[in-house]
């Protein structure tokens, strides 16, 4: 088979797979709860349901020029519930773009995996949680990024919240100080 021949296939490939999946789930009816996933640890993400928007000062690397950053998101589960999913618009410096985070609960690791798309940009991170406080680690690229995001709950539809980074153990700078405020509920 030619390359570009292989190339055609692949989406076919996973068009048919797909297909198959919805097959064997329509003849048993259901498909299978997952008996992995920890009630609650996901139960931990329903105060992020709703409508956002959030504005803050960000600066991405120690040394960058602090710039206003905006989000506004909605934030609701999957069918199965399985999934938090985050579908964003963010201002970044480059402007206006669509963003989706999506979190589940990793019963290997034992804590929430996080996957970041933008249209240019894929990152997966494992994250805890502790309280109002929240901890990420991804590596990427031969280098380690850390995390570290508080928040205070102003009121019930208000938080303040600061993000905190290290790169590869590197210094620890203020990536985001900013407020969140909800406007709607699921």
């Amino acid at each position: 088979m030619r390359q570009a021949d292989s190339v055609r296939v692949k989406p076919l490939m996973v068009v048919a797979i797909g297909i198959l999946a919805i097959a064997f789930s329509a003849v048993s009816g259901e498909p299978p709860a997952p008996s992995t996933t920890p009630r609650a640890a996901l139960d931990k993400l329903e105060p992020l349901l709703g409508t956002w928007a959030s504005e803050g000062i960000y600066k991405r690397t120690p040394d960058a020029q602090p710039f206003h950053g905006k989000v506004f998101e909605r934030v609701y589960w999957s069918k199965d519930r399985l999934f938090l999913i985050s579908d964003q618009w963010a201002y970044l410096p480059a402007g206006w773009a669509p963003r989706m985070v999506i979190t589940a609960w990793d019963p290997i690791e034992q804590k929430y995996r996080v996957t970041h798309i933008l249209p240019t940009w894929t990152d997966v991170t494992l994250m805890t949680l502790e309280g109002d406080h929240r901890y990420e680690e991804s590596k990427e690229g031969g280098h380690t990024t850390k995390l570290w995001a508080s928040s205070e709950q102003v009121s019930p539809d208000k938080k303040k919240f600061r993000i905190e980074c290290s790169i590869d153990d590197g210094p620890k700078w203020t990536f985001c100080e900013g407020t969140a405020i909800r406007k709607s509920n699921p």
